[in-house]
């Protein structure tokens, strides 16, 4: 099998699997930065996290908000 083969191969399984390849580009927002962009508090961001109507992702004692949940949440769309 030859090397280029031997990637599609690779490539194949990892799609199968349902994984990305490669590192994720998303933006992310930390809820300061999400508040201050949307000229709220904090304290309103913070609580549509704790709600589970913001979705968040917790990187050791930091909080960040993946802009595409950020997109769902302003459109009203249901998690």
């Amino acid at each position: 099998m030859t090397e280029s083969e031997k990637m599609l191969t690779r490539s194949a399984r990892t799609k199968a699997r349902g994984h990305q390849e490669g590192p994720s580009l998303e933006k992310y927002f930390s809820p300061e930065s999400l508040a201050q962009r949307l000229e709220c508090s904090v304290a309103k961001v913070r609580k549509s996290i704790w709600q589970g109507q913001l979705d968040a992702v917790r990187i050791g004692r930091l909080v960040r908000i993946p802009a595409s949940s950020v997109q769902k949440w302003l459109s009203g769309a249901p998690r």
